[in-house]
């Protein structure tokens, strides 16, 4: 008797150790790390967070079942070791969701960037096998800890997760986007329709080569419309240049985004003055930023498209659970599960093995529901707007429009491939209107928001004039001016009321921002918008437009973009003579009392100007990270005080001492300077910035170098100086 009772207890000290390090992993991956993803990024989770935690529930219960289990019927040497490796492992799990989270840029737009920055890949190995070695050869000791520690962290993740409900509601209030299609998604007007449609990132110069192919045959199918060529973009991605298409007005980086976007969609919007003058508004969209404004129907196009709500949330949920596991894997696993940067495989979805894909084809069907399930019957005016992202990032269907069973390469001749499947498509969409009598007396703009984003090989894509034209001034380089050409040439159709004949080609110089002012125009609103009419705009006629580019999608957790440049665009938008660096748009930030910049990291990038390479590195193992100052005169921007502040910057000359003077000229006026020492060496020179109380917000800072040399490979590039990093402090008073 005693013997069975020493036995019961033992099996229950079993259970009572291994729980608390199962629990401690399974609920960092059920229920904490979608927790934490969820509350970040509200907008991108289209499904309550409790529905997610529902389809969680089974498999989190089996896993703890099973590894409970294996360690309960183990031996208790064995058992110490795997409660030892179990918690080992819950503490790498926590660590890869809380601190090794490095910045790879923005899931869903092929801006990820596993490829890069393989020392993070060190630091999470590093960590694993250390920890995993510790778990093995010192199990005794951290047997010991495992509970009470699985325990405390445990206690302590539900504290912070209570404290962000009880901060921030609106994550366990947050609502599912999923309904049926409303009758009046697929109803039009019998008296008047405006039907706007957005082909979300189709590129101008595409639709030109498409149309191109079989030029008879579009000009038909665009009867009545005039194709606006030379139409230039706002902004490089959909989030800002929505904004500036519905209202005309530009982001300036001046204001939180989320605060900009949420009061421009409230204010006077393309949809709001009709919606006042009378109109019914529907929307339709999978992006939910318009319903901020006023509208009579919204519909979320739902992703997947066609499901019972069930498997919309099944499919969600399967979502959350693959950014998990990214987030939760070390470096060097990420890479495979990111399928080499072709994006995370769905665990269940039925043919379409990624979510961007399934993203893809719910827009295509949701088009295909409108043009079977299109009728007339409305009595009063209506404006229809339509946002598509068939055109967008992935490409994912063959030639043949058929599904490539994965996500293809963002390349031109796959996203070529992909717009002409789309256009054809939408084609069979404007014939129904035909059919249905809506055509004649509809105004229908069909548009891009902006054109391709970062593209390799943007340069091969377009035909440029001038590209080389001191193309250091404004630019990086070549291929730099020419990915944002890209994305400033969205595609621009119209056909105003009764337009007929064959497709019309335009090359006036218009605008997106001019949207606004030609709806209302064309309707006889009163209601003014800044721009003009795109009809009232001659092919000749000098005009200055301004695109506005930012390297980096805004991540959640930001309240602006690092920065945002801004160029004029005087005359053809493909040639470089027409191009003009105006300047930078930096948060209105107060400068800290000491900024440095490090050359080898690419946040230096937010303060370069001009007159820069990219990042080098020295050879031989610890080589130092750099960027060469290149020709006469190298540029930065920088927040700086009013009062005295003193730069200093480690350098390297390849002159001999004395040969290399350097002049600092800030905002216009001489600083200083200094004569490099140190042949081949690195060096730290300072200057002190005199005191300005007309300092602009944003100052420049040029870098005048009295000598260069050319560079011995066939690069021609005008070496003057290597750049480590540059300090900038304040002064003491």
């Amino acid at each position: 008797m005693p013997e069975r009772n020493k036995l019961q207890l033992s099996r229950t000290q079993k259970l009572l150790s291994v729980l608390p390090p199962v629990i401690l992993i399974l609920a960092n991956i059920f229920l904490f790390g979608p927790f934490t993803l969820y509350s970040g990024n509200l907008e991108e989770f289209h499904v309550p967070f409790a529905s997610i935690l529902k389809n969680f529930l089974t498999p989190s219960l089996i896993d703890v079942v099973i590894l409970s289990l294996v360690g309960f019927f183990l031996p208790e040497k064995l058992y110490k070791r795997y409660v030892s490796i179990l918690f080992i492992f819950g503490i790498l799990i926590w660590l890869q969701q809380n601190i090794f989270v490095w910045n790879y840029g923005l899931i869903g737009k092929a801006d990820i960037d596993l490829s890069n920055g393989a020392w993070r890949g060190w630091v999470d190995a590093s960590a694993w096998i250390v920890c995993l070695l510790i778990a093995l050869f010192f199990y005794r000791s951290t047997y010991k800890i495992a509970r009470s520690a699985s325990i405390a962290l445990v206690v302590l993740e539900c504290a912070l997760l209570a404290f962000t409900s009880f901060s921030h509601p609106n994550i366990w209030t947050n609502g599912s986007d999923y309904t049926q299609s409303p009758a009046n998604t697929f109803r039009f007007s019998s008296k008047q329709n405006v039907i706007h449609v957005i082909l979300d990132e189709f590129q101008s110069d595409i639709f030109q080569k498409i149309i191109a192919e079989d030029s008879a045959r579009y000009a038909k199918a665009f009867e009545g419309f005039t194709y606006f060529r030379s139409t230039s973009g706002s902004f490089p991605s959909t989030m800002m240049s929505m904004p500036a298409i519905l209202t005309g007005q530009v982001y300036k980086n001046d204001v939180p985004a989320e605060q900009f976007v949420d009061t421009i969609y409230k204010g006077k919007t393309v949809p709001n003055v009709l919606f006042e003058n009378g109109y019914d508004v529907d929307l339709a969209s999978t992006i939910d930023w318009y319903r901020y404004g006023k509208f009579t129907n919204w519909y979320n196009i739902p992703v997947p498209y066609g499901v019972s709500p069930d498997e919309y949330e099944r499919t969600n949920s399967d979502w959350m659970m693959n950014l998990i596991l990214l987030r939760t894997s070390p470096f060097f696993l990420k890479s495979y599960l990111y399928n080499n940067q072709n994006g995370l495989p769905m665990l269940h979805f039925d043919n379409v093995q990624h979510f961007e894909a399934l993203r893809h084809f719910a827009n295509e069907d949701f088009l295909e529901d409108l043009i079977n399930k299109m009728s007339v019957g409305r009595e009063k005016p209506l404006y229809k707007f339509i946002h598509l992202t068939t055109t967008h990032w992935p490409t994912v269907v063959t030639a043949d429009c058929q599904y490539a069973g994965k996500i293809l390469p963002w390349e031109w001749n796959n996203i070529t491939a992909q717009d002409r499947c789309s256009l054809n498509h939408f084609i069979e969409f404007l014939n129904k209107l035909k059919t249905l009598g809506i055509y004649d007396n509809a105004l229908i703009v069909v548009q891009a928001d902006h054109g391709c984003w970062r593209v390799p090989q943007s340069l091969n894509q377009i035909s440029l004039k001038n590209a080389g034209k001191d193309i250091g001034e404004d630019f990086h380089d070549e291929e730099d001016f020419a990915s944002k050409v890209c994305a400033s040439s969205p595609l621009l159709l119209v056909k105003p009321p009764h337009s007929a004949g064959p497709l019309k080609i335009s090359d006036a110089p218009t605008a997106l921002t001019d949207i606004p002012a030609t709806i209302t125009s064309i309707l006889n609103v009163n209601d003014k918008f800044e721009g003009r009419s795109l009809f009232d705009i001659r092919p000749d006629e000098v005009r200055e437009r301004r695109f506005n580019y930012y390297y980096e999608l805004l991540q959640s957790e930001n309240k602006y973009y690092d920065f945002i440049d801004e160029y004029s665009i005087t005359g053809n938008l493909f040639d470089r003579v027409s191009w003009k660096f105006i300047g930078r748009l930096i948060p209105p930030l107060t400068p800290p009392s000491v900024q440095t910049i490090d050359f080898g990291s690419d946040k230096a990038k937010r303060f370069m100007h001009s007159g820069w390479g990219t990042i080098e590195k020295e050879p031989g193992e610890g080589g130092r990270a750099f960027v060469w100052a290149l020709g006469k005169t190298a540029s930065i921007f920088i927040s700086l005080p009013k009062t005295p502040d003193t730069l200093t910057a480690n350098v390297k000359s390849l002159f001999k001492s004395g040969d290399q003077t350097v002049t600092v000229i800030v905002d216009g006026k001489e600083a200083g300077s200094w004569k490099n020492t140190e042949f081949s060496q690195w060096e730290k020179h300072s200057i002190v910035i005199p005191a300005d109380q007309n300092r602009p917000t944003l100052s420049t800072v040029d870098f005048v170098f009295s000598e260069f040399i050319q560079s011995d490979n066939n690069e021609a590039r005008q070496l003057a100086l290597m750049f480590d990093s540059m300090t900038f402090a304040e002064q003491s008073k």
